[in-house]
């Protein structure tokens, strides 16, 4: 299997700077992983990975810069993931985390946080710390907010937040001036916040990559926020419409 593999083929791997044990059926860390100071990337997705606390866990792994845990059990993330400085890229959609460990945010180089399918309740204020963040996903949990604090992260692009129980989006969205992708589909809400207006991204966006996701229910609300002879729909899938300029 992917641990007796690792085993035998150490001292090779001990030069390398990417490993992928992606659906190997391991239900634990591999301990030889500490020997492999050099990774910058690893993914251990599509496994059956419930913790990552069984020593020497991944702190020894200073050099990572991408880490991949998507499709695994995992009910929590260990606070050692605060050791991991350099991360630019953790993936740690579908999983079972509830919560999210105070380390996870003094990650100073995080980019990408994919939070995707958890059962998320609530995003603490401490998310505002990432102040690098470009792309966050929390689609398909459970969040009732989402904190003001989130819209300190001046460097966002992509927010994904469809599928939760959100009421409401805080007016302090306007801040984020470089977001070019908001998807809000399958939220109870009933309006949009006028500040969407001041993200000229979401305007600036063209070929379907980017753009204001919600359903047709809040067409009324987009008509009232912005100048529709602008925008144009690109893409009409399960009631929901994509806006971008035109």
């Amino acid at each position: 299997g992917a641990l007796a593999f690792l085993q035998e083929h150490l001292e090779v791997l001990q030069l390398s700077f990417s490993l992928r044990l992606r659906d190997c059926r391991l239900d634990r860390l591999p301990g030889g992983l500490a020997a492999l100071p050099r990774l910058r990337t690893l993914d251990l997705g599509h496994n059956d990975l419930r913790s990552l606390e069984e020593p020497p866990g991944l702190g020894p792994l200073r050099a990572l810069t991408g880490l991949t845990l998507d499709h695994n059990r995992l009910l929590l993330l260990p606070p050692g993931v605060g050791a991991l400085r350099g991360l630019e890229l953790l993936d740690l959609a579908f999983n079972q985390l509830q919560s999210l460990p105070p380390a996870l945010f003094t990650l100073p180089s995080l980019r990408r946080l994919l939070l995707g399918g958890n059962l998320l309740r609530a995003l603490p204020p401490a998310v505002g710390e990432l102040r690098r963040l470009a792309e966050l996903d929390l689609s398909e949990n459970r969040l009732e907010q989402l904190p003001a604090e989130l819209f300190c992260c001046s460097e966002l692009r992509v927010l994904g937040a469809a599928h939760n129980a959100l009421g409401a989006l805080p007016p302090a969205v306007g801040r984020l001036g470089l977001l070019c992708r908001l998807d809000l589909r399958g939220n109870p809400l009933e309006d949009l916040p006028p500040e969407l207006a001041t993200c000229p991204g979401l305007r600036g966006s063209g070929g379907g990559a980017g753009g204001l996701v919600v359903e047709d229910r809040l067409l009324r609300t987009l008509d009232y926020i912005f100048e529709t002879s602008l925008f144009q729909r690109l893409q009409a899938t399960n009631g929901a419409i994509i806006w971008v300029c035109s």
